[in-house]
């Protein structure tokens, strides 16, 4: 509920390509929640002022998503009932969100090169391109595959033999995200539509800046706070965007809102070179019990190629039915061997 008082929010932009390649945006303040019900928008998120990528973000994840792990992995995750979101600096590949912020400055160089720019505002969006990324160690993030059974996600993510996907409810995971503030996003591989997103993104923080500095007598402080807004939300939605290359891995991500230390759900281990810190994601809460469900959504684990299916559905069976009180399983039609 938003109060007489509460200050006007920015809906997401009207943004048209025109014939030239130069974008034209138009904003309206307006009282109320950023967008309309949608269940991968939870009341109350802040719009990602990119039409391109709030479309994206409705489509409707399938019935399950499937995470890759090992045995230890599969294992403390039904024990906790919880999975394990890497922060942002620390993924493998520490490139991820070095991606995102590159379309960024490209998306700013150009538009600065297009003209009609003040020496201000050329000032301001020099400012965006510096603070691009600085905000990546707030953010935390978790993985997941349409596919229950791709051989680039066995080979990725778990040890060679030993590997399973387990097959988690969408609808459950929708609800816990919300529950936690949490976005569930489907990655977008097109690099044309990852170009374009960033030019909404920045076009509209052009725009808002033209608008606020209208009522603002510090232009200085201004500039910096839509710095760090614009590091913020290219931090919370550029891991959206993935190079065209993993497009096989249809992934889709659970990714945080900015997180603060204390947080009672960050916690760290131990690596090789040095401490990791990772988010506890609950993957049920008070208001969301039901992990196991039933029917077509309900939690299934996939085991991986192995040279002894026999004993590992054994297993899985009784851990699954150990902890959750019922077992849905299969194996991999992988005919790949690694043992």
């Amino acid at each position: 509920m938003t109060s007489a008082n509460s200050p006007p929010r920015l809906t997401s932009p009207i943004v048209r390509l025109n014939s030239d390649g130069s974008i034209s945006t138009s904003i309206t303040l307006y009282f109320g929640t950023p967008h309309p019900a949608s269940p991968l928008m939870p009341p109350g998120r802040t719009t990602t002022l990119s039409p391109s990528l709030d479309l994206a973000l409705r489509q409707p994840p399938p019935t399950r998503l499937w995470h890759y792990t090992s045995s230890d992995g599969l294992i403390s995750i039904l024990r906790s009932r919880e999975i394990w979101a890497s922060n942002i600096s620390f993924l493998n590949d520490t490139k991820e969100i070095e991606h995102a912020v590159d379309y960024a400055k490209n998306a700013i160089s150009n538009r600065v090169n297009r003209g009609n720019l003040t020496v201000d505002e050329i000032s301001f969006l020099e400012s965006l391109a510096r603070a691009s990324g600085t905000a990546a160690k707030r953010y935390y993030v978790a993985s997941f595959s349409e596919d229950q059974d791709l051989l680039s996600q066995w080979r990725a993510y778990c040890p060679p033999g030993g590997g399973y996907s387990l097959g988690l409810p969408s609808e459950q995971l929708v609800a816990v995200a919300e529950d936690q503030q949490f976005l569930l996003a489907p990655c977008i591989y097109d690099h044309r539509t990852q170009y374009k997103i960033l030019s909404e993104i920045t076009e509209s923080f052009l725009a808002i800046y033209r608008e606020r500095l209208r009522s603002t007598a510090d232009a200085d402080k201004l500039k910096n706070d839509l710095s760090w807004e614009f590091a913020q939300h290219i931090t919370r939605f550029g891991p959206t965007l993935k190079h065209p290359t993993f497009k096989e891995e249809r992934e889709w991500r659970l990714i945080s809102p900015m997180l603060q230390e204390p947080h009672p759900q960050l916690d760290f281990r131990g690596s090789a070179t040095r401490v990791v810190p990772f988010f506890r994601f609950k993957l049920v809460t008070q208001e969301h019990p039901d992990l196991v469900r039933v029917g077509p959504s309900q939690i299934t684990t996939i085991i991986g190629p192995t040279s002894d299916r026999n004993s590992s559905s054994m297993a899985v069976q009784f851990l699954m039915t150990s902890l959750l009180g019922t077992a849905s399983f299969g194996g991999s039609d992988i005919p790949y061997r690694a043992w």
